[in-house]
């Protein structure tokens, strides 16, 4: 008889880990539960949001570690430390929020108006960008790293994580393309489309292969390769939607004059990534530029006894402050007690404007997602059972892979895996996409599969 796989119960990134609750942190806790509630539910992007997301998430952990020693221990050095750190990861929340809330209205694909084409595609390479800075930004700010030394990513493991995400958008892109071609008609300019899908394919493997000091050198180079993707994508999209005008559908279909550019940026890109895999070191830079045109809320309130204990603490450090400096015939003529009500006035303002715009925010349901790991099918060695408490319903299974990944001892072996939807051993396995809606793939109890490959096996198709 078979060994029982109890489930592992796990948290999503946005759950803190401690249940300690304070006012000084309602307002992150509120905007990391928005934040995380939109992040999960990308469509690209998704790797570097989800470790910023886990990073705030340690964050707000440490401050409130922080106040809780301040609380038995009058800790002045504690309380420097986490009220010092309170403000700046608001503002990386709040700055992450609004490009979270971006990022949900950009769809390449729904739009049949060139001009906001071109601007989503401008518009997706800033929030690349603007996510990617926030990460880093959080890693370097003196006053996290004051807070916990457990943030530290290494370099290696961002590099990894953009070029994940770069990988996975072009995939999905490629397969818009994919889909589309076939309702082409016209063999000349398909042709040319499936040439330039070939180029792409092949520049999506150069960058799977990159390694190292390579990942930094192709970075910048996998714009250029998504942005002519995006490209291409927008107009197979267009050539076979009945909402675009016909007379700019056929044109689309039998004017080649497009592709040949295209192609010519697309080959020096190739040839770029090609060089940089040969010798990271010669200091060569991209291909100039592209086409140019395309370049573009919880309610708990331990509250006023945490609040009094501040207070209280910083008005003795500010007498023991003055004594100090009268004994030391220091000039002393700030006043800490203005000061500490300056910043309270400031923090109850700031706390009344981020609450009035949370709670206009509607959160999604949640779903419990059991996920049952085999080894290449359905049938094959089951290594993992693990229960998902509190899923967004609007999550996609990329958020979840993420999950499965960190609970799987080898955590590179799961990016190989996909998903298959739970199904009797009569019942053939059906693949599901990493884009598709957690609520749309898990069955009726709540149960979905995910296959790791092990290397030399076969594993299911």
């Amino acid at each position: 008889m078979a060994t029982q796989i109890v489930p592992t119960h796990v948290y999503d990134i946005m759950h803190p880990k401690s249940e300690l609750l304070y006012p000084a942190t309602d307002a992150i806790n509120k905007l990391l539960r928005v934040v995380g509630a939109e992040v999960c539910s990308f469509h690209r992007n998704h790797q570097v949001a989800y470790r910023l997301v886990e990073r705030a998430r340690d964050l707000y952990d440490a401050i409130n570690a922080r106040i809780y020693l301040v609380d038995i221990n009058d800790s002045w050095e504690d309380y420097e430390i986490y009220t010092q750190a309170i403000d700046p990861l608001e503002e990386v929340l709040l700055h992450i929020i609004l490009v979270a809330f971006d990022e949900r209205k950009l769809d390449h694909i729904s739009t049949d108006s060139w001009a906001e084409y071109v601007r989503v595609t401008g518009q997706w390479r800033e929030n690349r960008l603007a996510i990617r800075d926030c990460l880093r930004n959080m890693k370097t700010k003196p006053q996290f790293q004051a807070l916990t030394d457990t943030l530290i990513d290494d370099e290696e493991n961002l590099l990894n994580a953009y070029t994940l995400d770069d990988l996975s958008y072009l995939d999905y892109l490629l397969r818009v393309i994919g889909e589309n071609i076939q309702q082409t008609a016209e063999p000349k300019v398909k042709g040319y489309i499936e040439k330039v899908t070939n180029g792409l394919s092949k520049a999506g493997d150069l960058q799977r292969k990159s390694s190292g000091k390579h990942k930094r050198e192709v970075e910048e180079l996998a714009v250029i390769i998504i942005q002519c993707a995006q490209i291409v994508a927008g107009v197979v999209t267009m050539m076979v939607n009945a909402a675009v005008p016909v007379d700019i559908r056929d044109r689309l279909m039998k004017d080649t004059s497009f592709w040949v550019p295209l192609a010519t940026a697309l080959s020096q890109t190739i040839a770029a990534l090609e060089a940089a895999g040969q010798d990271a070191g010669t200091g060569r830079s991209s291909p100039a530029n592209g086409p140019t045109e395309y370049n573009q809320i919880n309610d708990g309130t331990k509250a006023q006894d945490s609040a009094d204990n501040c207070a209280r603490l910083y008005e003795q450090s500010a007498d023991e402050l003055a004594a100090c400096f009268k004994t030391m015939e220091i000039q002393y003529d700030v006043d800490h007690r203005e000061k500490l009500k300056q910043a309270q006035n400031k923090d109850s303002v700031r706390v009344t404007e981020v609450n009035e715009k949370l709670n206009q925010y509607e959160r999604p349901a949640t779903v419990e997602v059991a996920v049952d790991v085999y080894e290449n099918n359905q049938n094959g060695k089951k290594v993992k059972a693990l229960l998902f408490v509190s899923i967004p319903s609007t999550a996609h299974l990329e958020y979840v892979k993420y999950l499965v990944a960190s609970q799987l001892e080898d955590r590179e072996l799961a990016q190989t895996g996909h998903f298959e939807r739970a199904s009797g051993s009569a019942d053939p396995p059906t693949f599901l996409y990493l884009d598709s809606e957690v609520k749309c793939s898990i069955n009726d109890r709540g149960a979905v599969v995910f296959i790791v490959h092990r290397p030399g096996r076969k594993g299911s198709n």
